[in-house]
């Protein structure tokens, strides 16, 4: 058997999580043999071993029940590593939903955050919201600036923006073309703003241009791991 799903990217301001209609692709497929097989199909890079929550969360499962069926997990990772959208665990939490599911476990929600507290503390916040997706209608901006890569421990105790310029005027132009709420999500290197209306960014391209590595303009969502093959 084998499914696709689509799993968003995440902005983190505080303690809020917010989904955003940024997504990576997994193609997943059962296998006669137990086995866990990840491969990256196309897009950024990511560990494709043991260190890849998606592994860790397949390899949880496995451990739960004698089942004999493995697992072959494609991915297409159109989400940027490493900028705090916290997309690989999203895929880790995707991936627990679908293989319970194809698997025939059939866990139960509760049983499932259990597991995901095992790979990460942050898991639960996702699945949580994939079991109960928030309706919203914020337009969303995210970009990220060249050459940075803040380390989370040391982000634990410092202020980023306060090290990186670059970081600290992207927040201020966002504020200045009217985003309402605008910051780093989870600390690391990926600025976003949020609007209630329309987003434009034209006054501000001379600024951007050369400095930045990704720029994206969408909107927060309401689905989660969704089921699209």
């Amino acid at each position: 058997m084998k499914i696709t799903i689509e799993t968003p990217a995440f902005i983190v301001s505080g303690k809020k999580w917010i989904p955003v209609a940024l997504y990576d692709k997994l193609a997943i497929k059962t296998i006669n043999e137990r086995k866990i097989h990840l491969l990256k199909t196309k897009g950024y890079k990511i560990p494709t071993n043991d260190e890849n929550p998606v592994f860790k969360a397949a390899a949880a499962l496995q451990k739960l029940k004698p089942n004999k069926f493995g697992v072959k997990i494609g991915i297409e990772k159109n989400i940027p590593t490493f900028s705090g959208l916290h997309s690989q665990l999203s895929n880790a939490a995707g991936a627990l939903i679908a293989l319970n599911q194809l698997w025939g476990f059939n866990l139960p929600n509760k049983k499932l955050s259990a597991i995901a507290k095992t790979i990460d503390p942050k898991m639960p916040a996702i699945l949580k919201i994939f079991f109960s997706l928030p309706e919203t209608s914020k337009k969303i901006v995210l970009i990220r600036p060249k050459h940075i890569l803040i380390d989370p421990e040391w982000a634990k105790n410092h202020n980023p923006p306060s090290y990186f310029p670059d970081l600290k005027a992207l927040v201020r132009i966002l504020k200045e073309q009217g985003a309402e709420s605008a910051g780093l999500s989870g600390k690391r290197s990926m600025v976003f703003g949020q609007f209630k209306g329309p987003v434009s960014l034209k006054t501000s391209e001379k600024t951007f241009r050369g400095k930045t590595d990704f720029i994206w303009i969408g909107s927060a969502c309401n689905k989660g791991a969704e089921l699209i093959d």
